[in-house]
């Protein structure tokens, strides 16, 4: 299913089908016949419902020849130094004091450069892979002819400012470039500002202006699509605008802080899990050793999970639902008997399986008047004696 490069979202209708095109702004041919003899592309753009996004859905990087010349899209007017030196005042805004600026995908410099004229010790990195990095190098740009590596590039570097000018919309999967670059910013513990810039479709939809699409160009941002994608991807918007007369989109915003939350969330759920297996498995074997009879209450949906996670097809199991029983729980077979079959044939120790149902189903044994020494539910990675909860129904804000 086709879906939006920026948000994600699968709420998207087809917008404009021109066939297969050349390439518009990549190796300019050096004779007439090899330009009317240019391989075409397919060109199929659809919009996005939700956040206004346009993007060519039979886009692939794969295919464009960035190795072998550079982005012959070029503008040395006066309005657009401007509009340049405009974005490096937003950039100075509040970051007065020396800073790394790393520009991704640099081009030949020019923006850094004029960064670099101020002289304010500021050092400035180019990541440029493409043959403009040569360019870059000469002005005396601190250059890599490489392409950017969050995980490696964020961690050497530990920028301040993250510059992305006229890139986002060339990437098969901008989303997730940027989203990487939270994640590995705020796994570092470093929190620089990110500038994007993009050109903007919103005039061209507006006006109906069917020649600002390229193959080159996958994404067709909007102010909306651009904000909506970083704040999808872990990152805080603090200013945005459209500049350029409009045609360009310009977002400036921080990581969030919760990824590292999630990340440590992720290890100790891992490092515990194989604890918990272990754990409870002793727990009851040496029960089993004991003389202990031993029953699991819940034979179904996560019951039954928690049965076949701890291999546990050894025991009774009841439920209190009768259309389960007489049936086998899946994965480790045990036939599901009638919770009342426990006051004929009391056991030593019920085990409580679904920890969420647990004041239901203690006060279903109260109610049934069924026996036991042990009614034992997980808590952690072990199984405790259940202590009795009081029931609300009232819903509880976390926050």
């Amino acid at each position: 299913m086709t879906e939006c490069l920026a948000c994600k979202g699968k709420l998207v209708e087809p917008l404009y089908n021109p066939g297969p095109m050349p390439l518009f702004a990549l190796n300019l041919a050096r004779s007439r016949k090899v330009a009317k003899d240019s391989p075409v592309y397919p060109m199929n753009f659809y919009v996005c419902n939700y956040c206004g996004h346009v993007f060519n859905s039979d886009f692939d990087y794969a295919r464009l020849p960035y190795e072998d010349d550079s982005n012959l899209m070029y503008n040395q007017g006066a309005g657009w130094a401007a509009h340049m030196s405009h974005i490096a005042a937003i950039l100075s805004d509040g970051n007065r004091e020396a800073k790394t600026v790393i520009d991704i995908g640099a081009g030949d410099g020019g923006f850094l450069d004029i960064i670099n004229q101020r002289n304010d010790g500021t050092r400035c990195i180019a990541f440029e892979p493409g043959v403009d990095s040569e360019k870059c190098s000469a002005r005396g740009i601190e250059t890599y002819a490489d392409y950017f590596v969050p995980q490696r590039d964020i961690r050497k570097f530990k920028p301040d400012i993250l510059v992305c000018r006229h890139v986002l919309e060339h990437l098969q999967a901008p989303r997730d470039f940027v989203a990487e670059i939270a994640y590995h910013a705020d796994r570092n513990q470093v929190y620089p500002t990110f500038i994007a810039e993009v050109p903007c479709i919103t005039k061209a939809l507006d006006t109906h202006r069917i020649t600002d699409f390229l193959y080159e160009h996958a994404s067709n941002f909007t102010q909306r699509s651009l904000q909506v994608m970083f704040e999808s991807a872990g990152w805080y918007t603090n200013y945005d605008c459209l500049a350029y007369n409009g045609e360009v989109a310009v977002w400036v915003g921080h990581p969030q802080h919760l990824l590292l939350e999630f990340d440590k969330q992720a290890k100790d759920f891992r490092n515990h899990t194989w604890d918990a297996v272990y754990n409870v498995r002793n727990e009851l074997a040496s029960r089993r050793l004991a003389g202990k009879r031993i029953a699991y209450w819940g034979g179904t949906g996560k019951s039954a999970a928690f049965l076949n996670t701890y291999h546990l097809d050894d025991d009774r199991v009841v439920d209190s639902d009768i259309f389960k029983v007489g049936r086998h729980v899946p994965g480790t077979g045990q036939e599901i008997e009638d919770s009342d079959a426990l006051l004929d044939e009391p056991v030593d120790v019920i085990v409580i399986t679904t920890r969420w149902r647990a004041a239901d189903i203690y006060a279903e044994i109260k109610e049934k008047g069924i026996q036991y020494n042990e009614l034992l539910v997980l808590d952690g990675p072990y199984l405790c004696e259940y202590a009795e909860e009081e029931y609300h129904a009232d819903t509880v804000d976390t926050r």
